[in-house]
Parts: structure tokens; sequence; C-alpha cells
């Protein structure tokens, strides 16, 4: 129970790292980015490159292992929308001796932004160029690049319910040899779909998401994919700033290393 325990702190600590990326006010952290953007990706009084949360940032522990993500984009041009974005996955087997990483995957991109519609609530990002691997060799290596096309779209569905969904479509390519055949687990696109507020009796910021991605000999077998479902809310004390998360996966491709692995797990933890 002792090492148990240990393990969880690490893990709230590993998190808490990374929570300079999130933001207590997502409204706020929206109209920040948009001003320091308009400005310029210099900020004047720090001369430092102004930093964004760019996926979710979360630890999870589950059954077996823990889950921990980290995500923020930049700004790299001024006066353009051109933005390099870096994503780390890491799946780490706390429950065992050494508690192990098990996989780390990094995930560069760089990607042009066109923003439209009220608010700029819709935008379609041009990736240039993506870049997905293990950093590992010989028979445990897993890399691919891609470029794609991502749509974003969002609505209120009333004052509380507000609806946003994504849609992702790449070009695969520089495959690592012994991941020539990612596009079989981890399909040619993926959707994902948040509702935000759906349990605003409970949480005072609260959003369902879920992520879809097929699979199969013609990349489009849903039962072949993933399928991921995170519940993330904010619970009403004013001063703990992370929100409770709980998240199901089951399927394919989680993490690169495992990737041929069809499997499901239940996660809980903390994120921004």
């Amino acid at each position: 129970m002792k090492t148990n325990s240990v393990l969880i702190l690490n893990l709230i600590l590993m998190v808490s790292l990374y929570s300079a990326l999130g933001a207590d006010d997502k409204s706020e952290e929206i109209r920040r980015e948009k001003k320091l953007l308009k400005e310029g990706a210099i900020d004047a009084e720090s001369s430092v490159l102004p930093v964004f949360q760019h996926r979710p940032i979360y630890g999870v522990l589950g059954r077996q292992d823990a889950k921990i993500a980290f995500s923020f984009k930049a700004k790299i041009i001024q006066k353009t929308e051109v933005y390099i974005g870096y994503t780390q996955l890491m799946m780490w087997n706390a429950f065992k001796d050494s508690a192990p990483l098990r996989d780390v995957n990094f995930n560069p991109e760089i990607f042009y932004r066109y923003a439209f519609g009220k608010e700029d609530s819709q935008w379609i990002d041009i990736g240039f160029y993506e870049h997905e691997s293990n950093g590992f060799g010989a028979l445990t290596s897993r890399a691919w690049d891609r470029s794609y096309l991502r749509y974003h779209g969002a609505f209120g569905i009333n004052e509380y319910l507000h609806f946003l969904w994504n849609i992702k479509t790449w070009w695969a390519y520089h495959y690592d040899e012994t991941s020539s055949d990612l596009m079989k687990y981890r399909g040619a696109w993926e959707v994902d779909f948040t509702l935000k507020n759906v349990a605003s009796w409970i949480f005072q910021q609260d959003e369902l998401y879920l992520k879809l991605y097929p699979g199969g000999k013609y990349f489009t077998n849903p039962i072949r994919g993933g399928q991921e479902l995170t519940l993330r809310g904010k619970i009403r004390a004013k001063n703990f700033l992370p929100f409770l998360i709980l998240q199901f996966f089951h399927g394919y491709g989680e993490n690169l290393l495992d990737y041929k692995n069809d499997h499901w797990d239940v996660r809980a933890g903390i994120g921004y």
C-alpha cells in the first residue's frame, strides 16, 4: 500500500509539473492567447516565445499502468498562423518493481491554421509535417511521418451546452520497417467530439470527449481501430486547479510500441 501511495504521489507531481501549460479558465486562456498572437510571437516583457496548450495534458492510473500526456504549441512566424506543436505520450508500468516507462511516444509537428466563422470558432489546420516515433531501436522501434488536414467546428446547443468536433485525415509515409502496417490499426483518419458542460450540476466545468479512428485492410473498419472516451470535470473548490479525469480506452494503437495489441483499460487521474 505504501508503494502504491508513493507511485500515485509521483504521478500527481509529474502531471503538476506541466500545469503551467494549462489554464484555470479556458475562456480567459483563449483571450490571452489571441492577444499575444496579435501582438506577435515574442512577449515583449519576457522575451520568451509564448507557449500554449495544444492537446490535453493529463496523468491517469489504470489496472496495469499509468498514462501521461503533455502537449504544447507555439507560433513561430510573426503575422502568420504558422505553429510548431509537440505532444509526448508516456506509458508507465507503475506497478512493476522498478516502475519503468514502457513506451514514450514523441510527436512534433508544424502546421498552418486558417480560422474563420464567428469569433474564429472554426478553423482548418494544414499539417505540413508530423512525426511520431518511440525512440527505440531494432525490433521495438516504431515510427511514421504524416501530412494532414484537420477541420475544427463548434456551436452552442443552448446557453450551457456546447458541442465541438474535429476531423483529421492524413497521408502517411516514411514508415519504420517494424511498423509499416500502422495504418491498419490507426487508420487514415480520426474524429473526435466534445460536449461541454454536460454535468454542470456536479462540476464547475466539465466536458465529455470521444475519439474514434478506424483500421483494417482498407483503413475504414471501426472494430480494428480504437475508441477513447474521457470525462473531465473541475470540482467546485477554489484552490484546486486540475480537472478530475476518468478515461476508458478500447482497441488498437493506444501507443506505438503496442499498436497491434487489442486491449481495454479504465484509468483515472488529473489533468489540465
